[in-house]
Protein backbone atom coordinates (compact mmCIF):
# COMPACT_ATOMS: atom_id res chain seq x y z
CA UNK A 1 0.00 0.00 0.00
CA UNK A 2 1.64 2.93 -0.99
CA UNK A 3 1.32 5.86 2.45
CA UNK A 4 1.36 9.13 0.12
CA UNK A 5 -1.91 7.63 -1.72
CA UNK A 6 -5.33 9.24 0.07
CA UNK A 7 -7.93 8.48 -2.10
CA UNK A 8 -9.05 7.47 -5.21
CA UNK A 9 -12.76 8.67 -6.18
CA UNK A 10 -14.36 6.88 -9.56
CA UNK A 11 -18.11 8.35 -9.52
CA UNK A 12 -19.72 10.00 -11.73
CA UNK A 13 -17.63 10.21 -14.24
CA UNK A 14 -19.79 11.74 -17.03
CA UNK A 15 -19.24 15.08 -14.29
CA UNK A 16 -15.39 14.45 -14.33
CA UNK A 17 -15.49 13.76 -10.41
CA UNK A 18 -12.97 10.81 -10.65
CA UNK A 19 -10.11 12.19 -8.98
CA UNK A 20 -7.47 10.98 -6.55
CA UNK A 21 -5.70 12.90 -3.56
CA UNK A 22 -2.18 12.20 -2.66
CA UNK A 23 -0.32 13.35 0.12
CA UNK A 24 2.24 16.16 -0.58
CA UNK A 25 3.25 17.23 3.24
CA UNK A 26 2.99 15.85 6.42
CA UNK A 27 4.61 14.91 10.04
CA UNK A 28 5.70 11.65 9.93
CA UNK A 29 6.09 9.24 12.87
CA UNK A 30 7.39 5.87 13.51
CA UNK A 31 4.75 3.20 13.77
CA UNK A 32 4.83 0.07 15.73
CA UNK A 33 6.87 -1.70 13.22
CA UNK A 34 9.64 1.02 13.29
CA UNK A 35 8.57 2.39 10.12
CA UNK A 36 8.22 5.98 8.89
CA UNK A 37 4.60 7.06 8.43
CA UNK A 38 2.52 10.23 7.42
CA UNK A 39 1.15 12.12 10.86
CA UNK A 40 -1.61 13.76 9.55
CA UNK A 41 -1.68 16.70 12.36
CA UNK A 42 0.26 19.23 9.41
CA UNK A 43 -0.41 18.44 5.87
CA UNK A 44 -1.08 19.28 1.99
CA UNK A 45 -3.09 17.06 -0.37
CA UNK A 46 -2.80 17.52 -3.83
CA UNK A 47 -6.40 16.83 -5.52
CA UNK A 48 -6.20 15.47 -9.02
CA UNK A 49 -8.43 14.01 -11.71
CA UNK A 50 -7.55 10.71 -13.29
CA UNK A 51 -5.96 13.03 -16.78
CA UNK A 52 -3.09 13.92 -14.01
CA UNK A 53 -4.50 17.94 -13.96
CA UNK A 54 -4.13 19.32 -10.72
CA UNK A 55 -7.71 20.44 -9.23
CA UNK A 56 -6.81 22.19 -5.99
CA UNK A 57 -4.88 21.19 -2.75
CA UNK A 58 -6.53 20.60 0.97
CA UNK A 59 -4.16 22.12 4.11
CA UNK A 60 -4.63 20.85 7.76
CA UNK A 61 -6.04 23.32 10.23
CA UNK A 62 -2.77 23.84 11.49
CA UNK A 63 -1.38 25.38 8.25
CA UNK A 64 -4.35 27.23 8.04
CA UNK A 65 -4.08 28.56 11.31
CA UNK A 66 -0.59 29.64 10.31
CA UNK A 67 -2.02 31.57 7.08
CA UNK A 68 -5.47 32.85 8.74
CA UNK A 69 -5.97 35.10 5.20
CA UNK A 70 -6.01 31.30 3.08
CA UNK A 71 -10.07 31.67 2.48
CA UNK A 72 -10.50 27.99 3.48
CA UNK A 73 -8.68 24.91 3.73
CA UNK A 74 -9.39 23.56 -0.39
CA UNK A 75 -7.33 26.12 -1.88
CA UNK A 76 -7.19 26.34 -6.34
CA UNK A 77 -5.62 28.51 -8.42
CA UNK A 78 -3.35 31.68 -7.63
CA UNK A 79 -3.77 30.91 -3.87
CA UNK A 80 -2.79 27.24 -4.28
CA UNK A 81 0.10 28.00 -6.16
CA UNK A 82 1.22 30.70 -3.54
CA UNK A 83 0.96 28.05 -0.70
CA UNK A 84 2.99 25.27 -2.77
CA UNK A 85 5.90 28.21 -3.53
CA UNK A 86 5.38 28.82 -0.27
CA UNK A 87 6.21 25.11 1.09
CA UNK A 88 8.30 23.55 -1.60
CA UNK A 89 11.25 23.00 0.22
CA UNK A 90 9.42 21.19 3.09
CA UNK A 91 6.92 19.62 0.27
CA UNK A 92 10.35 17.90 -1.28
CA UNK A 93 11.89 16.99 1.68
CA UNK A 94 9.08 14.94 2.71
CA UNK A 95 8.80 13.41 -0.77
CA UNK A 96 12.01 12.08 -0.70
CA UNK A 97 11.32 10.47 2.92
CA UNK A 98 8.97 8.43 0.15
CA UNK A 99 11.20 8.60 -2.55
CA UNK A 100 9.74 5.03 -4.25
CA UNK A 101 6.26 5.26 -3.05
CA UNK A 102 6.37 8.95 -5.31
CA UNK A 103 7.92 7.73 -7.88
CA UNK A 104 5.74 5.00 -8.26
CA UNK A 105 2.75 7.26 -8.26
CA UNK A 106 4.14 10.20 -10.81
CA UNK A 107 6.62 8.18 -12.42
CA UNK A 108 10.19 10.37 -11.54
CA UNK A 109 12.20 10.67 -8.36
CA UNK A 110 10.81 14.00 -5.78
CA UNK A 111 13.56 16.05 -7.05
CA UNK A 112 12.61 16.15 -10.85
CA UNK A 113 9.15 16.69 -9.95
CA UNK A 114 10.12 19.05 -7.77
CA UNK A 115 12.46 21.30 -9.96
CA UNK A 116 9.65 21.28 -12.70
CA UNK A 117 7.51 22.43 -9.78
CA UNK A 118 9.44 25.45 -9.03
CA UNK A 119 10.09 26.10 -12.75
CA UNK A 120 5.96 26.66 -12.98
CA UNK A 121 5.19 28.20 -9.55
CA UNK A 122 8.20 30.46 -10.52
CA UNK A 123 6.37 32.22 -13.70
CA UNK A 124 3.29 32.11 -12.17
CA UNK A 125 4.11 33.99 -9.08
CA UNK A 126 6.22 36.32 -11.78
CA UNK A 127 2.44 36.48 -13.73
CA UNK A 128 0.53 37.48 -10.02
CA UNK A 129 3.13 40.27 -9.32
CA UNK A 130 2.27 42.14 -13.13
Amino acid sequence: MNPLVIEQTRKGSKLGLQRHKVLLLANTKLNEKGQLEPEMSRYIVLHYNLQGHQIGISISGSIQAKHPELPGNYLTGDVMAAVLDHYLKDIEAFCELFSAHFEQLFGKPPKVFIEEIEAHLATAVLELRR
